[in-house]
């Protein structure tokens, strides 16, 4: 792993509560799976077709939540206001960890594929976010990503966004 790789992830572990997300319930982790399922799917679909073909992917509208992030990576917003969006997003939730965990998978998630890491990192990291024990005693989980390529979906949406004004050149003006 390259020294920008490993830096990105400490400034995650340092800009987010990763606890808020392990410390979910065991009914909660089993929901996230399929998050993380989609974000695995998407970064599949980035690697073979580009980046900026995301809006393509046939998962491209399944979830409000990955349709605004993945928007903004295809209208070509910088990486650094994408960032300040997720953050800003998930700190809103402060009561809520559910919000705060979907908010904080889907959008590290979408940062990780702009990074560059593999589609098999970005699960992996992402499923070790809901914690070992979920990992190795609940899910069972066999440690290859390659059995949730072509996993059917069902993902609950209950966040509801405001339409968005302006344009992605105004968002890259935030930053």
């Amino acid at each position: 792993m390259d020294n920008e790789k490993r830096m990105f992830l400490e400034e995650l572990a340092r800009d987010f509560d990763l606890d808020r997300i392990k410390n979910l319930t065991l009914f909660e982790k089993f929901k996230f799976d399929d998050y993380v399922t989609l974000i695995y799917q998407e970064a599949l679909y980035a690697e073979k077709e580009g980046l900026l073909r995301l809006d393509k992917s046939p998962n491209y509208t399944r979830n409000k939540t990955y349709t605004l992030f993945a928007m903004l990576v295809v209208s070509g917003t910088k990486f650094e206001t994408i960032r300040e969006i997720v953050l800003n997003y998930a700190r809103s939730f402060e009561k809520s960890d559910t919000y705060y965990a979907k908010i904080s998978i889907i959008g590290i998630g979408v940062m990780m594929i702009m990074k560059g890491y593999t589609p098999d990192s970005i699960f992996n990291y992402l499923m070790l976010l809901l914690g070992r024990d979920f990992l190795l005693e609940n899910k069972k989980y066999s440690g290859s990503p390659c059995e949730y390529e072509s996993v059917e979906l069902e993902l609950a949406d209950a966040i509801e966004y405001k339409p968005l004004k302006g344009n992605s050149e105004s968002l890259n003006m935030i930053c």
